[in-house]
């Protein structure tokens, strides 16, 4: 006890101090609460990409579970008591209670993907006002149109690869020798990317700068493309082919579910997993196994692990196995984090869901 001053008043300044000290705790939950739930959300939401990537490479059923809302309710109860008595043989018996109940009741609201949104999201092409807005988002546009497209003209990007594992070998050499052009043409800011809508026909502009350092690079992207070499630009337009008397060339987009399963390809899958038959192995002409490291490697992979990697950014356990890319794979963490950008696009003006919604209340 501090000399001189009243027990009982000690008592009621230790009471004061903790229901005082309790107001903090509002401000103090958000701070907290509020980043624990980001994280939780967008780990939770990696997770399930990357589980549906695997699902689709052994042929499994995709399924999403979209998380609507999320309510915290706080409460907080407090209480106290002080008592000071004078026993007969006149010491002094203090006795100071204090208590306080502080709750969270979250209250997490989910909705399965499916009819109309499914259709939408997963099964609908996408579309080139979006392919723009991702190249203006800062994505590279070889890796856009490597992942978001099928086709152009007549070059192929691995079509049969927008389904279910092919068994023979996939046509994509031209393609890729086309993304390697552009991409190197937009480092070096001698293309630029536009869109047009005149008549109803929506349709990408990519503009080729007459810049003498990129000239062999611009000659090279025209003639895979059937284009005069004098030509200054192309157009990219949704037909399976354009004309050839003009600037215009036709592109196949591929479907979110196509992107997967293109993406899939990049999946390491256990030697356990593939004596037993549970995926399909795509041959050569040759009759070897071909290595889809040749088409996506540089663009995404899916690594393996019985044990839970350690160097993982994001891991799922499926079939006995880990599947995670790896922290340090930053292509593969890139080309990822599109793919999720590409999936909040296609949510985009959705209406709404009449889907049944499953409601959690958790417990304190």
């Amino acid at each position: 006890m501090w000399p001189g001053f009243p027990p009982g008043k000690l008592m009621l300044c230790w009471l004061w101090l903790l229901l005082a000290g309790c107001t903090g705790l509002g401000p103090h939950a958000i701070y907290v609460e509020r980043n624990a739930y980001n994280q939780a959300i967008q780990n939770s939401n990696d997770e399930q990409l990357l589980l549906n990537l695997v699902r689709v490479k052994y042929r499994d059923t995709p399924f999403f579970l979209e998380l609507n809302s999320v309510s915290a309710q706080y409460s907080l109860a407090t209480g106290g008591s002080a008592q000071l008595t004078f026993p007969e043989a006149g010491h002094k018996n203090r006795a100071l209670n204090l208590k306080g109940d502080y709750y969270q009741r979250p209250t997490i609201s989910y909705t399965p993907l499916r009819g109309d949104q499914f259709i939408k999201r997963l099964l609908a092409p996408l579309t080139l006002e979006k392919i723009l807005l991702l190249t203006r988002s800062g994505w590279r546009i070889d890796q856009v149109l490597r992942v978001c497209a099928q086709r152009i003209n007549d070059l192929k990007n691995a079509p049969l690869a927008s389904g279910p594992t092919p068994e023979r070998e996939p046509e994509f050499h031209d393609f890729m020798q086309l993304m390697r052009l552009l991409a190197r043409q937009q480092t070096e800011d001698d293309l630029h990317i536009s869109f047009a809508n005149d008549k109803h026909t929506p349709r990408l502009v990519i503009d080729l700068d007459p810049n003498p350092a990129s000239l062999a690079e611009r000659r090279k992207t025209l003639a895979l493309l059937s284009l005069p070499e004098d030509a200054s630009h192309f157009e990219l337009m949704n037909t399976s082919r354009g004309n050839n008397g003009t600037s215009r060339r036709g592109i196949d987009t591929r479907s979110l579910l196509g992107m997967m399963f293109y993406l899939s390809q990049g999946v390491e899958i256990p030697r356990e997993h593939i004596a037993r038959g549970l995926v399909t192995r795509t041959h050569s002409a040759d009759g070897t196994t071909f290595d889809w490291a040749r088409v996506t490697g540089d663009l995404f992979q899916i690594h393996s692990s019985a044990d839970y990697p350690e160097d993982a950014a994001v891991a799922v356990n499926y079939r006995g196995y880990w599947f995670y890319i790896k922290d340090t794979d930053l292509d593969s963490k890139s080309t990822f984090a599109m793919l999720s950008q590409i999936f909040s696009l296609q949510a985009a003006s959705k209406p709404q869901s009449l889907s049944p919604m499953l409601t959690l209340p958790l417990g304190q």
